[in-house]
């Protein structure tokens, strides 16, 4: 599934994907977020938890900028 296909995907939708067919790479704290990221086939992905809201806000491609603050050998 290419990045196109997967932002049409509603929120459950990434998340069910990510958790059936992703390997999980580490995670971070980033400003109110508790960061996870996921490897899919040769793309990477972040969900986006709110430990305040208690609900994940969102579920992107991860950004190449922020990678290097997952802990080495991780990602």
């Amino acid at each position: 599934m290419g990045l196109r296909d997967f932002s049409f995907l509603s929120t459950e939708e990434k998340l069910k994907l990510i958790s059936e067919r992703g390997s999980y790479m580490g995670a971070i704290s980033y400003h109110r977020f508790k960061l996870k990221l996921f490897k899919l086939e040769n793309e990477f992905y972040e969900i986006w938890y709110s430990p305040r809201d208690k609900k994940t806000e969102d579920v992107k491609p991860a950004s190449r900028k922020r990678i290097h603050l997952y802990p080495q050998g991780e990602a």
